[in-house]
């Protein structure tokens, strides 16, 4: 491991500091790359999913004036639910 180590080099572990309070975590230099590099595509996928929910919630709202439908807004009760109800799903699931 000490031999791989030396040969890709490594680097502390500055995104998923905010969990292990208390200890710095040493990945190889690769391992952060790619790291890196999904959360770059990850953001373009986010991006892209979100133009694409906005064109088809506008082509949507688009064809509802037509027919004079109407979407009403979350409560701030429904908004508040939710919003507890992921929470409650991240804490289950922990730090990962």
């Amino acid at each position: 491991a000490i031999s791989a180590l030396s040969t890709v080099g490594f680097q502390v572990d500055d995104d998923h500091s905010m969990y292990n309070r208390g200890h710095i975590d040493l990945l190889p230099s690769i391992l952060v790359r790619s790291h890196e590099l999904v959360k770059r595509f990850a953001n373009e996928l986010r991006d892209r999913v979100s133009e694409f929910m906005d064109w088809n919630l506008a082509k949507y709202l688009n064809a509802a004036q037509r027919r004079r439908l109407k979407i009403r807004p979350w409560t701030r009760g429904e908004l508040k639910a939710w919003v507890d109800a992921m929470q409650e799903e991240r804490r289950l699931k922990g730090p990962q």
